[in-house]
């Protein structure tokens, strides 16, 4: 956080080394394109700027609150859901989870599109790391190749958040609570209800009142098991073996 001369409060988020200077680029897209759906709130942006090897997104510092409005939040999210966007899944360019860069692309059928651009890249990376055993890995593609059996190939293209665990969540003073570090797709909605069950979750209420908005989502046990599937990957790629476990846990689920 930084108190500018006028006593104006900014939040600056820092990357060194052009290379990374993409990722804040993306923050600074999903930002605005949530902001612009008018659902969710996002601290607005004030510029992307590049000083030498430094790139420094300005953000709206957003105070915070102690007692989330959980059963508002999921309402909100599902407006955003909701919200008209392409009628095909994934992204014009490519984008990041954490730290991890996917290539962007687009297609039609949304489990097609989350095989290809995201679950076979990851297991990809998790084997080359060497965090995955022959027969994890052999695990995990037996779960993939079950994908087209077990998930919707058209849930409907939701803008998502993409990255949505509570730490990307911001309880606000008046309850409400603003999204922060996106990584915005075009995707299966139930990816965002898949990454904000992991790790302590949020409240009962959230998931609660999302589903009272939506209706009836078929398969929604498999669609969170693909949602944690790829989530879970990306950690062990980023993290390494610590997770390994909850990834075959979910793979299991989808065989």
């Amino acid at each position: 956080m930084v108190t500018l001369d006028d006593g104006t409060r900014v939040v600056c988020k820092l990357v060194y080394g052009s290379r990374h200077r993409d990722r804040l680029a993306c923050e600074h897209v999903g930002l605005n394109t949530i902001a612009s759906t008018r659902t969710m709130r996002v601290p607005e942006v004030i510029g992307l700027v590049d000083l030498d090897d430094v790139s420094v997104l300005v953000m709206e510092f957003l105070p915070e609150g102690s007692d989330g409005d959980w059963a508002r939040a999921g309402r909100d999210l599902a407006d955003m859901h909701a919200y008209q966007v392409e009628d095909t899944y994934g992204t014009d360019v490519d984008f990041y989870i954490g730290h991890t860069r996917f290539k962007g692309g687009r297609d039609g059928d949304w489990c097609r599109w989350l095989i290809v651009y995201c679950l076979e890249p990851l297991i990809r990376s998790c084997r080359d790391g060497g965090y995955l055993t022959r027969g994890q890995i052999a695990l995990v593609e037996r779960a993939v190749d079950q994908l087209p059996r077990r998930i919707p190939h058209d849930p409907g293209p939701s803008l998502t958040h993409g990255d949505l665990w509570r730490g990307n969540m911001h309880v606000m003073p008046d309850g409400s609570v603003a999204l922060i570090d996106p990584a915005c797709i075009v995707a299966d909605p139930m990816v965002d209800m898949a990454m904000a069950a992991l790790f302590g979750g949020v409240p009962a209420e959230f998931e609660r009142s999302w589903l009272e908005c939506r209706g009836d989502e078929p398969a929604r046990k498999e669609r969170m098991a693909a949602g944690q599937l790829l989530h879970l990957l990306n950690h062990v790629h980023l993290f390494g073996r610590t997770y390994v476990s909850g990834v075959l846990d979910r793979a299991s689920l989808l065989i």
